[in-house]
């Protein structure tokens, strides 16, 4: 007996969109905002990525390879780097594009990544002096070139900490973790990733799930029937940009500091998310098995008919929480959600000590929610969307407008779906705020270097 059936199954529930919540960047700037740390920082200067290459290409052998070696201590399934990828300073290529590339495919990410300088917008926040950017020009997933999201800086612009992590958090869903996998079409079969665990490879957005999600905390049956949920691998990317973030502040690139830390923030919320780190929310062990077992006889609505009912909720609740923190952020609405956000009093200073932090700590805290997100949603949301397995959410009504939805409904308990997102927010802004604490103290340590460093980018204007 296995549960093969769940391969395509978490292909529908994450959909060809691996989100978890659905623009990182809005409750990232809430989460922040009120910090005296990003109300004082100075503003830093823009520095295009080729030219941090080529001034650190030599000296950033050692941090790569330490991350191998951390990685292969700590991290179950982790499948080695290919040792043709080595980045070695003995034997770097001479010419920007090609420095770039074998430096994108030391660290296995998508080598057509932009990774240009550019803001992204959020809600109530002016950038109308900046131009805007076309969609292709930031991201590589065909689905976000309807969106009017980014602008453009320049080398050498003053650009805030905050205004860096903001846009770089978003920036894992842009494209850099598509394409990896060997049954993916392009450098797949180069990183040894293996075949894709679930998604379908067919679906360029649907390869970036398993860096994205951590299923940590399954009952030990899961993983001896679905050995495959094994292989996710955000813990590889926090730990990989947090230490390239370390190693530019500490030689005098804090832009890229600060971009790498939103990257790394990014696998971390996504992991505050139960759907991001429980397989099938409000569904118990008894209940898989025994759908599996009529699955196996032949009987497969009642698989057909979980998967979407899981599918509606994850779906109804990302585009609600994205919405009310949208219509919040524009009002500069002062609501139990933002100070849930902003709360500091739980917040740590030791969440690095840790070694696995984001599978024992982050990922747990939004495992043991599951259920009641489950049980929540199910009597907060319309019943069609949650108890119909008819309704396709974003399909049956595309053009819906879920706040203007859900105020009609004034039978629905409202109060418990606040309060479960008060929860969940309250984890996302002390996690965030917790992974940034030693990092602001190395950037004041560090900002001396950057008033001497000479940024080279002449070249690449």
């Amino acid at each position: 007996m296995s549960l093969h059936w769940l391969v395509p199954a978490l292909c529908l529930i994450f959909g060809s969109k691996a989100q978890a919540w659905d623009q990182h960047a809005i409750p990232t700037f809430l989460a922040l905002s009120e910090m005296e740390f990003f109300k004082k920082a100075p503003l830093i200067p823009a520095e295009p990525f080729d030219s941090f290459l080529q001034i650190e290409s030599a000296r950033i052998e050692k941090t790569l390879t330490d991350e191998e070696e951390w990685a292969r201590e700590f991290l179950r399934e982790f499948p080695p780097l290919p040792t043709n990828l080595k980045f070695k300073s003995s034997s770097l290529p001479t010419s920007p594009a090609s420095l770039r590339t074998a430096f994108l495919k030391a660290i296995r990410i998508q080598p057509q990544s932009k990774l240009g300088l550019y803001l992204q917008r959020t809600p109530g926040r002016a950038f109308e002096k900046y131009p805007t950017l076309r969609p292709s020009e930031v991201s590589l997933i065909s689905e976000h070139q309807d969106l009017n999201l980014w602008v453009a800086i320049q080398p050498k612009q003053p650009v805030s900490p905050l205004d860096i992590l903001v846009t770089a958090v978003d920036e894992p869903d842009l494209g850099i973790d598509i394409g990896l996998w060997e049954d993916n079409p392009g450098v797949g079969t180069e990183y040894g990733f293996g075949k894709q665990p679930f998604g379908n490879p067919s679906l360029s957005y649907s390869g970036q799930a398993p860096f994205h999600m951590g299923f940590f905390h399954e009952n030990p049956l899961i993983y001896a029937l679905a050995s495959f949920t094994q292989r996710t691998y955000p813990e590889m990317r926090v730990h990989q940009w947090t230490s390239l973030a370390r190693f530019a502040f500490e030689n005098g690139h804090p832009y890229w500091g600060w971009r790498f830390l939103g990257w790394a923030l990014h696998y971390i919320q996504d992991l505050t998310q139960p759907y991001h780190s429980t397989l099938l929310p409000g569904v118990s062990l008894a209940q898989t098995l025994g759908i599996n077992f009529l699955y196996e006889i032949g009987i497969r609505y009642p698989k057909q008919q979980m998967i979407q009912l899981i599918t509606n909720e994850h779906l109804a609740f990302e585009h609600y929480h994205l919405e009310l923190l949208s219509r919040l952020m524009k009002k500069k609405t002062v609501d139990p959600l933002i100070r849930s956000l902003q709360d500091p009093q739980e917040d740590s200073t030791d969440l690095h000590a840790h070694p696995l932090f984001l599978r024992e700590i982050v990922a747990k805290s939004s495992y043991d929610l599951a259920r009641q997100t489950h049980l929540t949603l199910s009597q907060a949301l319309p019943a069609r969307w949650v108890k119909d397995p008819n309704y396709v959410y974003g399909k049956t009504d595309p053009h819906l407008n879920i706040l203007a939805e859900i105020a009609m409904h004034p039978e629905l308990d409202q109060s418990s779906l606040h309060e479960l997102l008060n929860l969940l927010m309250k984890d996302f802004g002390k996690y965030t705020r917790s992974f940034l604490t030693p990092f602001l103290t190395l950037s004041r340590e560090n900002h001396a270097k950057t008033a001497t460093h000479k940024i080279i980018h002449d070249e690449f204007q």
